[in-house]
Order: structure tokens, then C-alpha cells, then sequence
């Protein structure tokens, strides 16, 4: 019989947030969204389908808890990254790789991103809150290669952020609802190319 006022028990019981969304996780990774099930995640969890409602409101808290956490790893690798380099050709050409790199390496992962998304991100959520964050961390970019006189100063922030992540979204679409492969160092190099070819101060790139 399990000793419930154990230290082992307590260990285990604040462990269990963190194993139930390991196994969410892992099954959403395996198997897509359209295949998670309460049940399937308690039985690879092991804990009883009341257990995951002590902690999460239903599915949807529970893939929304999943995003921020997978959300919030990127974001977290994006603010080191740019610590150890913030020139901002090399920042969008990192962000633009890894994005294609993550959607060819778990198609199903990148599906969690891309599923109701626009539902799923509600205003003064921690999932808004964590890809704002992430928005943020990149204008802030934009603008000191604007002050550093870099780009265009006159060109809205906002501007460029759509530039840069319409045809990511774009070529995802394509490539998860028709099967259009891609090849990954082309369409980085001609997304932030382009960028940089309508907004440099540079005559490099205007070549």
C-alpha cells in the first residue's frame, strides 16, 4: 500500500502537472491532435482521468497549457540566441530556419501551433502573453538596426514582422495540406533576403 504522507508520494504528486503534459506532449507528437484522448493521456501518464481534471479545466486548458510550455522553450532559446548575437540578418535567418526545421522534424508538433490557433490565442492568456514576448524580442531587433541606421527608419516594425512571417506560415500551409516539399535553405535565404533587398540602407543588397 502506497504510504500517502510519504516524501516520495509528495515528490510524485507535485511531479504530475509536469508528467501529464510530457505525455500530452508526446502523444500529440506521435499522433497528431485529432487522436488525443483524456484517457489515452492518463493510461500513458499513469494516473486516472480525474487525476488530469485536478489539474487542467479539460482538452483544451490541456493543449493550451502544452503550447505555452513548448512556446515558451522557443521564446527562452530565442532571448540566448540574441544575447550571444543580435545582428538582425542572422536572428531572422536563425527564426526561419528553425521554424522549418521544427515543421519537417515533427509535422504534428508544428500542427499544435497551427490548430484553431486564432481561437486559441486569446488576449491576456499566457500563451498571448508568451507569443507577444516573442514579437516583441524581435522588434526590439528591428529597431536597432533601424537606429544603427541599417534599415529603413521610416518603415513600421510591424511591417517587416508580417514580411517575414506571412510566407513561413505560407510554404507550412502548402506543405501540410498539399505534401509541396521545400527546400529550406532557398526559402530562408529569399524571405530574409527580400527584407532586406525593400528595406536596407545597404547597396549590398539592393544588388
Amino acid at each position: 500500500m502506497i504510504d500517502k504522507t510519504s516524501k516520495a508520494w509528495e515528490r510524485r504528486k507535485k511531479d504530475r502537472p509536469t508528467e501529464i503534459l510530457d505525455s500530452t506532449i508526446s502523444i500529440l507528437s506521435k499522433d497528431g491532435y485529432t487522436k488525443l484522448s483524456m484517457k489515452r493521456v492518463a493510461k500513458e501518464a499513469g494516473v486516472s482521468e480525474a487525476t488530469i481534471f485536478k489539474y487542467f479545466e479539460d482538452k483544451e486548458d490541456l493543449i493550451d497549457k502544452c503550447y505555452y510550455r513548448v512556446g515558451l522553450e522557443v521564446v527562452r532559446q530565442f532571448e540566448k540566441d540574441t544575447q550571444a548575437n543580435n545582428n538582425l540578418y542572422d536572428s531572422l535567418q536563425h527564426i526561419a530556419r528553425t521554424n522549418f526545421l521544427r515543421l519537417k522534424s515533427n509535422q504534428n508538433i508544428w500542427d499544435i501551433f497551427t490548430h484553431d490557433i486564432n481561437q486559441r490565442i486569446r488576449k491576456n492568456s499566457q500563451v498571448y502573453k508568451c507569443k507577444k514576448r516573442y514579437e516583441t524580442l524581435l522588434t526590439k531587433l528591428i529597431v536597432m538596426a533601424q537606429k544603427n541606421k541599417e534599415l529603413i527608419a521610416s518603415v513600421n516594425p510591424r511591417t517587416i514582422l508580417n514580411m517575414f512571417f506571412g510566407p513561413i506560415e505560407y510554404i507550412a500551409i502548402k506543405y501540410r495540406m498539399y505534401g509541396e516539399d521545400f527546400d529550406i535553405d532557398e526559402n530562408v535565404n529569399d524571405i530574409v533576403n527580400t527584407i532586406f533587398r525593400a528595406y536596407s540602407t545597404k547597396e549590398d543588397f539592393k544588388k
